[in-house]
């Protein structure tokens, strides 16, 4: 490779420490790259993939991972090529009356806070809101605690603008039948994409419509079903979960909501699993905006880490450390594998809210044997929302120096009915491999975030962690659940794909790939394809 022939105002850096920085994310893989590119632009991005595309037959190896900001627990945002890397392409481009556009590499954080000046807001967002951006989430095709009541990142997907591997920019949204016949009848790049495109999913209607997920989130495969109901077209939904395999996307035009003014928090201590499994319905009756849970575990941790939470919420050490009494006592007494259940309640009134808290709280303490706090304060609800989402952050401090928080049964989902079924052997299997281990998640979804702490670099260990993922995974699958929700598939899923989604599917994923991206040139190895041997080959070993 010689990168010093690619012309761009922004950087191309080679350096050992940068490699060395570029080539982990969350996951439990390591990938060394050849250059970590930052581009100033999107002109730069459109002469990057010129560069590749010119110079891919002399040299097969080329490719371009795009990064945003490295939190993927997928394998999503490591490569041997290019890392491309968004974090100068981050304008706020405008806000509309329910809507807004953004370059890709600007943080969720900082668009939230432009849009709730503007009292509105984009759902979709993640445990990992300080650190995800936009491109990200449209990558992963992310959800988290608020998608429960309204949906994932695919929901909110108005245009999307991408380099696609011709080099060149296009828009992407839904397009009437006119519209459509307009494109196919282009002699270009994108003319031959919609019409390539538009018979795929044309001939292959009954098969995609067949293997629509029927679970409540997704982010495996990509979303062929999305793309066409018989009067409008829609590629644009394609790039959610797509994890940057189909092109570069660089803009993202979001519809987005109108947030309630007040919400309210019932937190529920639950005795064990089985509990656990039981309580769901009665909780979502009364149509919680969120249901989150974590586990003993989690909980003895958010203690432990009483002055990094304290610092996120303020008021000082002393405030803190009254606030998270619960924790530091409930470390001591509380129950081995017990979980706190966190439902959020929002709306205009007041007073409607309370009514709900207490009918519930009525309701659920009748036939449950449980302990039912209802928070008031501002305070209260972000120290139970932030204990969710700094969950897998201190498991991995936690962890420490020889073992990894490993993210490899971290997205499972099944049926809500599941549940009573699903839970119990899922706790099975866990103390069967003795790994000690966390588990958080979306309980309103049935999707949990179960991730076991893990010494890669002793083989038996990596061993015993992949024979956990396939019992597990079978448990999924025999649920007709799926194993990737909201996190993507990356190369972690690669080697169970075919059972999730069957050979023909997996043949038209495949068919989507080399239409958009020929050449292959768009972060290899991720979504469609993948081996044991190859995860193996690229754990990282501490």
């Amino acid at each position: 490779m010689n990168s010093g022939e690619i012309k761009i105002q922004g950087e191309i850096k080679t350096d050992e420490e940068t490699l060395k920085k570029y080539s982990r994310d969350e996951s439990i893989f390591e990938l060394r790259p050849q250059a970590v590119v930052l581009p100033k632009n999107v002109e730069d991005i459109k002469q990057l993939v010129k560069w590749v595309s010119e110079n891919k037959e002399k040299d097969s190896s080329l490719s371009i991972t795009a990064r945003g900001s490295g939190t993927d627990m997928t394998g999503g945002a490591i490569g041997e090529s290019f890392i491309l890397d968004f974090k100068n392409i981050n304008r706020l481009i405008r806000i509309g009356g329910s809507w807004a556009e953004a370059e890709a590499g600007m943080l969720y954080k900082d668009f939230e806070t432009a849009l709730l000046q503007n009292n509105l807001l984009l759902p979709s967002f993640t445990e990992t809101k300080e650190k995800d951006t936009l491109g990200g989430m449209v990558g992963n095709n992310s959800g988290g605690e608020k998608s429960l009541k309204y949906g994932q990142t695919i929901k909110y997907i108005e245009e999307v603008s991408a380099v696609l591997a011709d080099g060149n920019e296009y828009v992407f949204r839904e397009l009437n039948e006119g519209e459509l016949e307009s494109k196919m009848r282009l002699t270009s790049f994108e003319g031959e994409l919609y019409r390539k495109m538009y018979e795929l999913v044309k001939a292959n209607c009954k098969i995609i419509h067949k293997a629509r997920p029927t679970v409540s989130k997704n982010s495996s495969g990509y979303p062929l079903w999305e793309v066409w109901n018989e009067r409008k077209f829609n590629l644009a939904k394609l790039f959610a979960g797509g994890q940057g395999t189909l092109g570069l996307v660089a803009k993202i035009k979001f519809k987005l909501i109108r947030p309630f003014r007040h919400s309210r928090l019932a937190v529920i201590y639950i005795k064990n699993i089985k509990q656990l499994s039981e309580s769901a319905p009665y909780i979502l009756k009364y149509n919680p905006e969120s249901l989150e849970v974590f586990d003993s575990k989690t909980a003895s941790l958010a203690a432990r880490f009483l002055p990094e939470l304290g610092k996120k919420i303020g008021g000082g050490f002393l405030g803190s450390l009254k606030l998270f009494l619960p924790e530091i006592f409930g470390s001591i007494f509380r129950k081995p594998n017990s979980f706190v259940a966190v439902a959020e309640f929002a709306g205009e009134n007041l007073e409607d809210l309370d009514i709900t808290l207490h009918h519930l709280s009525e309701e659920f303490l009748e036939v449950f044997d449980a302990d039912i706090f209802l928070s008031e304060s501002g305070e209260e609800n972000e120290k139970y929302k932030l204990i969710r989402r700094e969950s897998f952050k201190m498991v991995s401090s936690y962890a420490g120096k020889n073992r990894t928080a490993a993210a490899i049964i971290d997205d499972l989902i099944v049926h809500k009915a599941q549940l009573p079924e699903f839970l119990p052997k899922l706790e099975k299997i866990l103390k069967k491999y003795g790994l000690e281990y966390s588990l958080a998640g979306h309980l309103g979804d049935s999707n949990f975030h179960v991730i076991p702490l893990v010494n890669l670099g002793d083989f038996a260990q990596r061993n015993k962690m992949f024979k956990l993922a396939e019992e597990v995974y079978e448990l999924v699958f025999k649920l007709k659940g799926s194993i990737s929700a909201e996190h993507g598939d990356g190369f972690v899923r690669g080697p169970f794909l075919e059972q999730t989604w069957g050979k023909e599917m997996l043949e038209l994923f495949s068919k989507t790939k080399e239409i958009f991206d020929p050449q292959n040139i768009f972060n290899p190895g991720k979504k469609i394809v993948g081996t044991r041997e190859f995860l193996s080959a690229y754990i990282k070993k501490g």
